[in-house]
C-alpha cells in the first residue's frame, strides 16, 4: 500500500497514525437464501475484525478548490487518437497520457484532476488504475472493474505527475480507455469560490415517479433538464457532485450533462443493460440547472442522487486534498472472510490512512463489490440513521465500482451494508478528502413571524427554514441552533417561533417571554403578511413593527435582529398595502443601529407561490438564498 504525494508538500500530521484499526461487522437480517428489504437493520449480533492499515505520514499541499468544466473534456481515447495513443490495451499495460496544459487544463496550479475513466469492449473482466506518472504504480488501488464486453466507466480524482502526465494500467484482456476531464482543483491560499460543501445523500430527480421533473423516461437521444438548485443547493453553486443512477435499462449507451445552452462534449457515465450507478460532478447554469442527454439507442429513465456541492461564493465550503490509499479489503483484512448477506461493516476514514481524526468533511471513496448473488450496497455515516438510498446495485457475478463523496461519522467511521442474499468481498479506497477548518461555532437563530415562518406550503413542512439550516452547517461551518416553541418541518432543526395567522400586535404580546426562554443569538423576523391581507390597522403597521424591533433589543441586548421585506401576494389590493409597507422597512432598520439588518425577500414572486401568499419550495429557497448572506455577515462580523 503506497501513500502518493508530490514532494514538497506541508506535515499534516506530526506522528503516525496507529497501525490496527478495529472494524466492526454486523451480520444480520434474514437467512442466506432471501435478500433482506432495503433498510432492514442486521439483528444477530457483531464481531470485531481486526485489519491492518499500515500508518501513514499524510502531508497536505496547498488547498484546492474546484474548479468545472460546462461539459467535460477528453485527454485519452485509444480508438481515435487523443492523447498520443491509438489501439487496444493489452493485458499487464500502462499507457500514459498528458493532462496538464490540455484541453483547457492549466498547465500550472493543479493539484488533482476529477476524471471519467472507460474501457470499452473489454475482451476479459479486467480493472483500470491511474496514478501520477512518474511514480510507482500502487498495486493495492482500482478506479474501474468491469466484464468482458461491458462498456462502462467512473468517476476518479488523480494527481498529475511532476510532468503533467498520468498513467493507467489495464490489468487482464483487450480493451479501449478512454479518460475524460470533468473539472481539476486549482490549488489557492486566498478565499475562492469551487469550495466543497457535502450534504445528506438525497434523492432530487427520479424520472419514474416525476420526483423534481416530468414522469417518463428520457427517450433516446433525447434530453431532459432539470433543477438542482432548491432545498439542498443554493442558486449560484458552480457544480454538484451526483451518483447518476440508470435503473432497468434495455440496453447501453451513456449520458451526458451540460447546462441548459451548452452544447454537449463528452459524456458523464457509460450505462449497460439493466442498472447502473456511476458519480459525477455536473456543471449548472447560473440558476441551477442542468440538461441530461441520453445517448442510447432506447429510452431510460433517470435517478440523481445529491452527494454534494461546490460553492459559488469565494471562501464558501471545504477544500480538497488528494490522498490514494486503501481502507478496507475484506479479502485481506483479518481472516479474509467475506462479508456475509445483509451484514454491515464500519470502516475508519477519519484517522485512518494519514487523515486527521477530525476536520473531515467529506471524503472521497471509492467502493468496490465483488458477489455472488445479485443485490445493493449501502453506505452512510455511523450514528447516522441508514438510508433508504443505495451507492450501487449488481447482479449476481458482476464486480461493480462506484465513487463516492461521503462525511464520516463523530467517531470518523462509515458503515457499508450489504444488501444482498449472498456474501460479497468489500474493497473501500480512498481518493481524497476535504478539510473543515476548526471547530463548528454554535449559534442560536429564533425564526420569528406568522405561517411563512411557519412554512405553510412547503412540501417538507420547513419553509425557509430548512435549506438556511443546512447552508449554516454544510457550507458557512457553523452548529445552528433553531429556536422557539414551534416544531414542524423535517429538514434541520424545526423548532421556531412561526404562527399562523399572526399579526404584528400578536407578536409584541408573546416575543419578551420567547426572548427570555430561549435566549436567541439572532433573530430573524417576517411579519406584516396577515396585516396587509386583513386590512387590519395598515397606517399604523410600520410604527408596531418598529416597536417590535424596540422591544426584542430591550429583552436581549446584543441580539441581532434581522427583517425582512415580506414576500408578496396574488391579491391586487393586498400587494399594493404590501409595496408601501415595505417601502418603510428599510428606514425603520437604518435608524436602529448596527443590530437591526434589512433582509430583501423581494426576489420572490407571485409564480413562486403556492396560494395567495405562501410560497411552493422555490419561493422559500429564495427567501433562504436572502437570509443567509445578512445572516453570516453578522455572524461573521
Amino acid at each position: 500500500m503506497r501513500f502518493l504525494r508530490a514532494p514538497g508538500r506541508r506535515r499534516l500530521a506530526s506522528g503516525l497514525f496507529a497501525g490496527l484499526v478495529a472494524m466492526v461487522v454486523t451480520a444480520g437480517g434474514p437467512a442466506a437464501s432471501a435478500a433482506p428489504p432495503r433498510g432492514d437493520q442486521a439483528r444477530d449480533g457483531t464481531v470485531e475484525v481486526p485489519a491492518t492499515i499500515p500508518a501513514a505520514t499524510a502531508e497536505a499541499g496547498t488547498p484546492a478548490n474546484y474548479v468545472p468544466f460546462p461539459t467535460p473534456v477528453g485527454v485519452l481515447a485509444t480508438w481515435d487518437g487523443t492523447g498520443g495513443v491509438t489501439g487496444v490495451r493489452g493485458p499487464d499495460s500502462t499507457t500514459t497520457f498528458p493532462v496538464l496544459g490540455v484541453a483547457g487544463i492549466p498547465a500550472t496550479g493543479v493539484s488533482a484532476v476529477l476524471v471519467r475513466v472507460m474501457a470499452t469492449n473489454p475482451t476479459a473482466r479486467t480493472f483500470l488504475e491511474l496514478w501520477p506518472d512518474g511514480a510507482a504504480r500502487p498495486t493495492d488501488l482500482s478506479m474501474l472493474n468491469v466484464g468482458a464486453g461491458e462498456n462502462l466507466s467512473n468517476v476518479a480524482v488523480v494527481e498529475p505527475g511532476a510532468n503533467g502526465r498520468i498513467a493507467v494500467y489495464n490489468q487482464a484482456g483487450e480493451t479501449q480507455i478512454g479518460v475524460d476531464v470533468q473539472g481539476y482543483f486549482a490549488t489557492t491560499t486566498a478565499p475562492a469560490t469551487g469550495g466543497f460543501v457535502p450534504v445528506t445523500h438525497t434523492r432530487l430527480v427520479d424520472t419514474r415517479s416525476g420526483l423534481g421533473t416530468t414522469t417518463g423516461t428520457i427517450p433516446a437521444g433525447g434530453s431532459r433538464t432539470v433543477k438542482i438548485a432548491g432545498t439542498y443547493v443554493p442558486t449560484g453553486a458552480t457544480a454538484a457532485y451526483v451518483n447518476l443512477l440508470v435503473p432497468g435499462a434495455t440496453t447501453g449507451g451513456w449520458v451526458g450533462a451540460a447546462p441548459p445552452g451548452t452544447a454537449l462534449g463528452k459524456g458523464a457515465i457509460n450505462y449497460v443493460a439493466g442498472s447502473t450507478q456511476s458519480g459525477a460532478t455536473v456543471k449548472l447554469s447560473a440558476d441551477g440547472r442542468v440538461t441530461f442527454y441520453n445517448r442510447g439507442s432506447a429510452a431510460i429513465n433517470l435517478v440523481v442522487i445529491l452527494e454534494g456541492y461546490f460553492a459559488g461564493v469565494a471562501g464558501g465550503g471545504t477544500p480538497f486534498y488528494p490522498v490514494a490509499n486503501r481502507l478496507l479489503n475484506t479479502r485481506t483484512a483479518g481472516t479474509g472472510a467475506q462479508l456475509a448477506a445483509g451484514a454491515t461493516i464500519d470502516v475508519q476514514v477519519a484517522g485512518a490512512a494519514g487523515l486527521p481524526a477530525t476536520g473531515v468533511a467529506g471524503a472521497v471513496l471509492n467502493l468496490t463489490v465483488t458477489p455472488e448473488q445479485a443485490g445493493y450496497l449501502k453506505a452512510w455515516p455511523v450514528a447516522e440513521t441508514e438510508p433508504s438510498l443505495t451507492m450501487m446495485d449488481f447482479a449476481a457475478g458482476n464486480w461493480r465500482t462506484n465513487a463516492v463523496v461521503l462525511r464520516p461519522g463523530p467517531d470518523g467511521k462509515i458503515r457499508l451494508r450489504n444488501g444482498s442474499s449472498g456474501p460479497i468481498h468489500l474493497i473501500v479506497d480512498l481518493q481524497g478528502w476535504f478539510e473543515r477548518a476548526g471547530s463548528a461555532r454554535a449559534v442560536k437563530v429564533m425564526p420569528m413571524g406568522d405561517s411563512i415562518t411557519w412554512g405553510q406550503g412547503s412540501t417538507d413542512g420547513s419553509g425557509y427554514r430548512g435549506p438556511l439550516w443546512l447552508r449554516l452547517r454544510n457550507e458557512a461551518g457553523y452548529a445552528p441552533d433553531f429556536v422557539g416553541s414551534q416544531v414542524v418541518g423535517t429538514i434541520g432543526d424545526p423548532n421556531n417561533e412561526g404562527h399562523r395567522g399572526w399579526q404584528i400586535d400578536q407578536l409584541q404580546a408573546n416575543a419578551t417571554g420567547w426572548i427570555n426562554t430561549y435566549q436567541p443569538d439572532v433573530v430573524l423576523l417576517h411579519i406584516g403578511t396577515n396585516d396587509m391581507y386583513r386590512n387590519y390597522q395598515v397606517a399604523t403597521a410600520p410604527d408596531r413593527l418598529s416597536a417590535l424591533i424596540d422591544q426584542i433589543l430591550a429583552a436581549r441586548p446584543g441580539v441581532y435582529v434581522l427583517v425582512a421585506k415580506i414576500t408578496p401576494s396574488t391579491n391586487t389590493d393586498a400587494q399594493a398595502r404590501i409595496n408601501a409597507y415595505n417601502a418603510k422597512i428599510p428606514g425603520i432598520v437604518a435608524a436602529k443601529g448596527d443590530h437591526v439588518r434589512l433582509a430583501d425577500m423581494t426576489n420572490v414572486t407571485t409564480a413562486d407561490l403556492v396560494d395567495a401568499l405562501h410560497p411552493n419550495d422555490t419561493g422559500y429557497a429564495k427567501m433562504a438564498e436572502r437570509w443567509y448572506p445578512v445572516l453570516t455577515g453578522v455572524l461573521g462580523g
